[in-house]
């Protein structure tokens, strides 16, 4: 059949293609497929196509989105053998779920990496309960993220790193600039320990940054890499990174972690404006976030285990920083235990007022006229979003 039309292409006009619950389907594209075919394919959706080993065979200059799901058979996402040069390609968004045998979202089978495609237009990268993958990232495709905004990847069990090692050790710090990338968001990886394996250098204008249950990752505090024969101390991600933070979702073991880096460095950060805590077992990393924040706004603690919120008894960072937490946001998610808040007793939050103050409906509180700051806020029922007051 490609012999008799081979002077045609294949479907030159189609802008969407979804392919689902093909049980049988165990291969997409003929490699003879003339170069002009699926010209202008803007989006591909594969679902269920539990036969199906590799998504993509070849580029397609015009393809934008791609979404991937639950194919229990799916081993690569892009298994490119030929030499395609810099194609121009499009592809802005990828989506990657419930791939329990994929171990490479890019897989070049090019020796001498020449020829290899550039993907300077992707935007947004999710990979969501892929338990075999340990990488993202190529080297080769890493340095190539211009346009790079968003990285979320969660429930990726074998994930070690973000970016793989490149084959030539012996060149200098390996450097990467994402000079777009505002949003990272981690939660249950339980083997990441790093962004790449050998020393680093990151650049990124981060805005937001969400990790929680990534038990062997240490985001804040200094670890050890080797780099040329010599042990390197580096961050996770730098403090330059991290003091440009706007939003931060973290939960306590790495609460702990940042707090004791910031007592070790004894400074604050200037631009978080929200933070969101989870699983904190005391208040007191509370308040060294708040006494390091001068422009902290809005607060938000999630399924946390203390009855009280109260300051230290023994706190020297007020006197050491003199900061007033310019808090005016305070939401309370999943906390059973809490009975008290306490910040009248504290001798700065005192005088400050919080304009929204929201609980949730399991909070199990005594039952007294409670008072914020010296006065009385009203309530928000997060699932019946009715006022009332609170007491």
């Amino acid at each position: 059949m490609i012999k008799k039309f081979q002077m045609g292409s294949f479907f030159p006009k189609l802008k969407n293609m979804k392919l689902q619950s093909m049980k049988s389907l165990s291969k997409i594209w003929n490699p003879k497929l003339p170069s002009d075919s699926f010209s202008e394919l803007d989006t591909l959706i594969i679902e269920e196509c539990h036969k199906l080993v590799n998504a993509m065979e070849r580029i397609f200059g015009s393809l934008c989105n791609l979404r991937v799901k639950n194919c229990r058979s799916m081993e690569a996402i892009f298994n490119i053998c030929e030499k395609v040069g810099d194609v121009a390609n499009n592809l802005q968004d990828v989506h990657l779920e419930t791939l329990p045998k994929l171990k490479h979202v890019w897989k070049m089978n090019n020796k001498d990496q020449v020829g290899i495609p550039k993907f300077n237009n992707l935007k947004r990268i999710l990979a969501k309960d892929c338990d075999s993958l340990e990488y993202i990232f190529p080297f080769y495709v890493a340095n190539s993220l211009d346009n790079l905004e968003s990285l979320v990847v969660c429930g990726c069990y074998g994930l070690n790193k973000i970016v793989v090692e490149r084959e030539a050790t012996n060149m200098d710090i390996a450097r990467f600039n994402f000079p777009k990338l505002s949003t990272i968001k981690f939660s249950e990886l339980p083997k990441l320990t790093s962004f790449y394996p050998i020393t680093y250098d990151l650049s990124c204008p981060l805005k937001e940054l969400s990790i929680e249950l990534c038990n062997n990752l240490e985001p804040f505090n200094e670890g050890t890499q080797h780099g040329q024969g010599n042990h390197v101390r580096v961050f996770f991600f730098p403090e330059e990174v991290i003091n440009n933070l706007k939003s931060m979702q973290i939960d306590s073991r790495c609460a702990k972690s940042s707090s004791s880096s910031m007592d070790k460095r004894n400074h604050q950060r200037d631009n978080l404006e929200e933070l969101s805590l989870s699983r904190l077992i005391d208040s007191e990393i509370l308040y060294s976030f708040l006494y390091r924040n001068p422009n902290l706004k809005s607060l938000s603690l999630n399924n946390c285990f203390f009855e009280k919120i109260v300051p230290p008894k023994e706190d020297t960072e007020i006197e050491n920083f003199g900061i007033i937490p310019n808090l005016k946001s305070l939401m309370l998610i999943d906390s059973p235990n809490l009975e008290e808040i306490g910040f009248e007793q504290d001798i700065i939050l005192e005088s400050h007022q919080l304009t929204n103050f929201t609980k949730c409906t399991c909070c199990t509180w005594k039952r007294q006229q409670t008072i914020l700051l010296g006065r009385r806020y009203k309530c928000y029922d997060t699932k019946n979003i009715q006022g009332k007051e609170f007491f």
